[in-house]
């Protein structure tokens, strides 16, 4: 058996060193169609996807770095004990719309606020220089609220929206009504976009329900898919910050199997990250201090009023490639 999957492995490759002119076609395919028809034909399917002569290699390549990264989720999570965050956000989301209008439970579900936190989002990208037809990846994109601010604000580049909740990524969908835009379910700890094709990658309240192995893992393929001065742009949490401890004591008292992981990083951490991902860390922001510019003030929905600069209320952290000669002159 181990012989032929190696026969198998070897004819996959050289069909798909064969066919990388068709790498555009590939990333174009929906790729929440194309998982769940590997899910509903495991078997059959990672055997007859890429036949020989069939030109389709590629697409064998990115459902089969699908499926290895789904496992070491799997694995990391089982060794470890801990909630699974697949399960536990697929529970929430169907409890938040069992019991609240579809537009509030799509808010709660990524924390409420859904128009000023994704306008304070928005005005971050803009800080850092969102040009209007750049390329935005949002990993974890939930119900949409930073798709909503770029889609109003007329953004004309391409979007990319990945989250673990279908319900979620196809609310964001539906409302953004951008056909030229792509949303799909996040096969584990990778971006299956191509090399250097992003000029932001962010993770808005991500990191804070990952394990640090699994932020480290999308780290480093974030780096793949970034641009030459690419951004990563993240949100964290921080016992440094007081508004934080807060959320810790939330966790404390909820040991359920059900609860969402409230996880928190140290700056040595990220730093620690950075240096052996080759990344360079541009800044990183207090979450409860005003660091973000804003053109008009950001309305809370209890009446509250953020002016001139605001917060996310998690600490930010931008991130950008290191290349040679830039660690040659440090």
């Amino acid at each position: 058996m181990e012989a032929e999957i190696s026969r198998v492995k070897k004819r996959l490759q050289e069909e798909l060193e064969r066919t990388r002119a068709l790498e555009a076609w590939v990333h174009n395919i929906s790729h929440s169609l194309a998982w769940r028809l590997i899910e509903r034909f495991d078997h059959l399917g990672r055997r007859l996807i890429a036949p020989p002569g069939t030109g389709k290699g590629l697409f064998y390549d990115l459902v089969t770095r699908s499926v290895e990264a789904d496992a070491d989720v799997s694995q990391v999570r089982r060794n470890t004990k801990l909630p699974n965050f697949l399960k536990s956000y697929h529970k929430l989301t169907k409890r938040l719309l069992q019991t609240h209008t579809r537009e509030r439970a799509m808010s709660l579900a990524v924390g409420g606020e859904f128009e000023a936190i994704g306008l304070l989002e928005y005005y971050l990208l803009t800080q850092n220089g969102l040009k209007k037809n750049d390329v935005v990846i949002d990993v974890g994109c939930g119900s949409g609220r930073l798709a909503f601010q770029l889609s109003r604000h007329n953004f004309e580049g391409d979007y990319i929206g990945i989250d673990i909740v279908p319900d979620l990524f196809e609310n964001a969908m539906n409302l953004c009504k951008r056909p030229d835009w792509k949303f799909y379910k996040a096969p584990g700890l990778i971006i299956p976009e191509p090399d250097e094709s992003a000029d932001f990658v962010c993770f808005f309240s991500v990191f804070t329900h990952l394990l640090h192995e699994e932020t480290f893992l999308y780290l480093k393929d974030t780096k793949r898919v970034l641009k030459p001065n690419g951004k990563i742009i993240f949100s964290f949490l921080e016992f440094s910050i007081p508004s934080h401890w807060g959320i810790f004591e939330t966790s404390l008292a909820d040991r359920s199997s059900d609860e969402v992981l409230s996880q928190f990083v140290s700056r040595d951490g990220i730093q620690a990250w950075a240096s052996h991902l080759e990344l360079g860390i541009l800044e990183i922001n207090d979450g409860d201090r005003p660091h973000i510019n804003l053109p008009q003030p950001v309305r809370f929905d209890d009446g509250r009023e953020m002016v001139e600069t605001g917060h996310l209320g998690q600490s930010v952290c931008v991130l950008t490639k290191v290349y040679d000669n830039e660690r040659s002159g440090r």
